[in-house]
């Protein structure tokens, strides 16, 4: 989600602008990422799979690349913002290496990067820090579980852990306290209007898509087993060109009432297999 601080940019025809004028499909292919494959564009908080998830647009552009006209008009429109607003210079972080489709256009926008890697924690520090001079976050997140309860009180609810827009509306918060304590039969549908009701009303800013994961598939691929916790490979029993894999389910799954057979010895260097 590219977050715009909700204590700073307080129009929300401004939040929505800035909707337009983001560069879906050049900052996903900036960033490294297939798109449709390791980035699928999105309008909604909760991700495909999400029980209870409810489908709408809000900007009506289907997450889709804006014309370059489009997005010259909504950068014009927010560089008028910043002109006339007294606030500090806006800035955008950014935790991965900076391209040249996140420089210009932005500046007379009004938004100035200060970018750096993947891990560069004073920059995280920067992003966590709600008193720093910066007024648009970018963040991900990936759920514990799959439920409105895992999404919507650590980031949009008042003081949520992962909440870098700052977002703050009692009203939201009254919702999602009312939500949590519903049977849970009857939270999914909840948890999809509210996803819904929160967007259309505030806008705290663009979904900019969903994290995907290339894997290998084909006939000469072996073992290939896709964790349901992670949503990726579990390495340790795949393997490639044909080759047979092990049968491990022995040692992981005995049958019942009979005890696990020992693992298999490991192998080292100071011990080579013989």
């Amino acid at each position: 989600m590219f977050a715009p601080d909700y204590r700073k940019i307080t129009d929300i025809n401004i939040r929505k602008a800035i909707g337009w004028a983001y560069p879906y499909e050049d900052a996903a292919k900036a960033s490294g990422n297939i798109v449709g494959v390791t980035r699928q564009f999105g309008t909604t908080l909760l991700p495909p799979g999400i029980p209870g998830r409810v489908q709408y647009d809000v900007l009506g552009n289907e997450a889709a690349r804006p014309t370059r006209t489009r997005r010259k008009r909504c950068w014009r429109k927010l560089a008028r913002s910043a002109t006339r607003s007294s606030s500090p210079t806006s800035r955008v972080t950014s935790c991965r290496k900076p391209a040249r489709t996140r420089s210009s256009p932005r500046s007379r926008g009004g938004l100035h990067g200060v970018a750096g890697r993947r891990g560069n924690q004073p920059v995280l520090r920067l992003r966590a820090d709600p008193n720093s001079p910066i007024n648009v976050r970018a963040f991900g997140w990936c759920s514990d579980w799959p439920s409105g309860g895992s999404w919507f009180p650590p980031l949009l609810k008042s003081g949520g852990s992962n909440n870098y827009a700052f977002f703050e509306e009692k009203d939201v918060d009254n919702r999602i306290n009312k939500i949590l304590e519903l049977p849970v039969e009857e939270q999914p549908a909840a948890w999809g209007e509210l996803d819904k009701y929160i967007f259309e009303t505030y806008y705290p800013g663009p979904v900019y898509g969903y994290a995907g994961v290339a894997t290998m598939h084909g006939s000469k691929i072996g073992g290939m087993v896709i964790s349901e916790v992670f949503g990726e490979p579990t390495l340790a029993t795949s393997t490639s060109l044909g080759k047979v894999t092990p049968d491990v389910s022995r040692w992981q799954n005995p049958p019942v009432g009979r005890a696990a057979a020992p693992a298999p010895p490991r192998v080292t260097q100071e011990e080579p297999a013989t």
